[in-house]
């Protein structure tokens, strides 16, 4: 009752159940007792955080064993976060309320930063290694301009549904949009580059109009491709498809 005043709550009566859940529907977060029928709370966290479609959710436990040991077995399993009980219900809404800000704050500056940043968003190695699979893939694809959502999703082995609710859970972006911040992330990194035209730059990164690109570049950073390449150029040296200085 409490959390619904906030957020968009699903509710399960056993592990199993919330799992099969979210392999259904996927979630922003878990918040999950320890002691469960079926499938208890640490045997849920494992099965959440070794599945690639959801290996990203933060999970909570809530546990009535306050000993050192109960919480290095929720640790062990895999949780962002641990409560003992009894607890104050302001001080879950709380540690739900930092996490999901936290997640927010790092996905806003994902999207704003002008370079394929992705350890910015904090995650565990596993789930770096899928978002730079991903950047790997637009990269490899970089002045194709049909390269969309279904190539990403084939190339990922994985269902265009299973991709959206993930992409979108991670960076607040949905697939498509990913695919258009990483094609202008490299961007950046060509408009750097001394003598760098606009229009040359566009179609690198697989876009047919330069207008349609100066539009989106603006949405993205704020400023027009031509404004970002007098800045860039004019304070800094040249850079590489990555970001990286060169020289």
């Amino acid at each position: 009752k409490v959390l619904s005043g906030r957020y968009r709550v699903a509710t399960a009566r056993d592990g199993q159940e919330a799992l099969d859940f979210l392999s259904a529907h996927g979630a922003d977060l878990v918040v999950s007792d320890v002691m469960m029928p079926v499938m208890d709370g640490y045997a849920l966290c494992r099965r959440v955080k070794s599945q690639m479609e959801t290996g990203h959710i933060p999970v909570i436990m809530l546990t009535a064993m306050q000993g050192e040991g109960d919480r290095v077995r929720c640790y062990e399993a895999g949780a962002d976060g641990y409560l003992a009980k009894p607890f104050g219900m302001e001080v879950l809404v709380a540690r739900i309320d930092n996490l999901v800000k936290a997640q927010k704050a790092r996905q806003q500056t994902f999207r704003a930063e002008d370079r394929v940043r992705l350890e910015e968003l904090a995650y565990s190695s596993r789930e770096t290694r899928f978002l730079e699979d991903m950047a790997g893939l637009v990269r490899a694809h970089l002045s194709e301009e049909g390269f969309g959502v279904e190539q990403l999703a084939d190339g990922l082995h994985m269902s265009k549904a299973t991709l959206h609710r993930k992409v979108k859970s991670m960076t607040g972006l949905t697939p498509l949009e990913f695919i258009r911040n990483i094609k202008l992330k490299y961007a950046c990194a060509m408009l750097s580059r001394p003598g760098a035209s606009v229009s040359a730059v566009a179609y690198d990164t697989g876009f047919s109009d330069p207008k349609y690109f100066t539009k989106c570049f603006k949405e993205e950073f704020g400023m027009t491709p031509t404004e970002y390449r007098q800045r860039r150029q004019a304070v800094s040296p040249e850079t590489g498809p990555d970001g990286e200085e060169r020289g």
